[in-house]
């Protein structure tokens, strides 16, 4: 029998690998097939990890804050104390995480108390004392353009907690609102807060009534007949004319007319401001450097 040339030497060892690998590919196959399912808390963390988006943090209200995150937290169905801490520490800015960096390395994620300790420190750290609430329900701003139920809604959220809505709230609520509504509310008499606020919007939304002239009771009108024949016999003039007409009050001297009248009878020169020009604009002409507005054209040097 000839020997074999170490080329086909070489092939026949590569192919006693290649099926030696192909082997083991196959085996390790087979046995991560027969492996269990990974257990339950190892999914549930890896879901949760993957459904839970939580907002920015909110220095100013972080009490509100937990209670979005809670909500996120129940619609992921993540019920563990380390993956809420390592959700909430996510998304604490850098000078929030630097301000509790101590209690941060202390806590251990595998504590079942992690993410309620961690909360409690934010809230006591950045949320507002039940006095800084109080005073800020008592300096709250008026009405304003906001209808009287989201008022009462901004009222709310100041109240420290474990206030109730009594008597003094209720003050504090209608002190806010427009005198002719707050009396109305109070002859209505009604049980609740709610019940003011809903009468105090439909106030709101009734549409404004015209101004009407105030018209003088026939009493005043026959004592100024009496005064004007009074004055007018005094005086030897006749009944229907006036004491003094506008046009001779103007002229009166010394006397400086008011720019209404001054426009109304032209600009006269007369009552110019001193070193006034003739093309310049009325405003300028009658106030001069101490114009608080201009009419173009005009020439005016500050122009």
């Amino acid at each position: 029998m000839p020997p074999k040339s170490p080329a086909k030497s070489e092939m026949e060892e590569l192919r006693a690998k290649l099926a030696e690998a192909e082997l083991e590919i196959d085996r390790q196959i087979r046995q991560q097939r027969d492996q269990p399912p990974p257990p339950y808390e190892v999914a549930q963390f890896v879901a949760a990890v993957s459904k839970v988006d939580l907002p920015s943090f909110w220095e100013a209200d972080p009490v509100l804050w937990f209670r979005q995150c809670e909500s996120a937290f129940r619609r992921a169905g993540t019920v563990s104390s380390g993956v809420k801490f390592d959700h909430v520490v996510g998304k604490l800015p850098n000078a929030v995480s630097l301000s509790c960096r101590s209690l941060l390395l202390d806590i251990n994620f595998e504590d079942k108390d992690a993410y309620e300790r961690l909360k409690a420190h934010l809230c006591r750290s950045y949320g507002k004392t039940k006095w800084q609430l109080g005073y800020a329900l008592l300096d709250s701003p008026g009405l304003g353009d906001r209808r009287p139920s989201q008022m009462l809604q901004d009222m709310r959220a100041l109240m420290p907690p474990n206030c109730v809505e009594d008597t003094i709230f209720q003050c504090l609520f209608l002190k806010r609102l427009p005198s002719s509504t707050s009396a109305a509310i109070m002859a209505a008499d009604l049980d609740t807060i709610d019940q003011m606020a809903e009468m105090a919007d439909r106030l709101f939304d009734q549409p404004s009534s015209p101004v009407v002239a105030a018209v003088a009771s026939p009493c005043c009108h026959i004592a100024a007949a009496d005064g004007k024949r009074t004055g007018s016999a005094r005086q030897g003039r006749s009944p229907t004319r006036s004491g003094q007409s506008p046009t001779r009050r103007r002229q009166t001297p010394g006397r400086k007319m008011l720019f209404g009248e001054f426009r109304d009878s032209g600009c006269p020169q007369s009552q110019w401001a001193p070193g006034a020009k003739s093309n310049w604009c009325p405003v300028h002409k009658f106030h001069g450097k101490k114009a608080y507005s201009c009419t173009p054209p005009c020439t005016f040097p500050g122009n």
